[in-house]
């Protein structure tokens, strides 16, 4: 998988903002605000990967056991999907 190039990430006022660009700006009307470990996943699917990279790559950033950042992975990439974000 791999984020959708029609999105950009940026920072306002300290916050990261992810915002549909061309024809899914006017598609989707809206953004959606990204916590630090949102970004730091969006920035990780700037290159193809796996589900199993990711996992990896946050349990190596984040303290955090398995089965929650599987949990919570799972979750962020639904949202990501209903929002058309991530190309799979």
């Amino acid at each position: 998988m791999k984020h959708n190039p029609e999105f950009v990430l940026y920072s306002v006022a300290g916050k990261q903002i992810l915002a549909p660009t061309g024809r899914l700006a006017a598609e989707l009307n809206g953004m959606m605000a990204l916590n630090d470990i949102g970004a730091f996943i969006w920035k990780a699917l700037e290159e193809e990967t796996t589900f199993e990279q990711l996992l990896s790559k946050i349990m190596s950033k984040y303290e955090v056991d398995r089965e929650t950042a599987e949990k919570d992975l799972n979750k962020f990439l639904d949202t990501l999907r209903s929002f058309q974000a991530i190309l799979e």
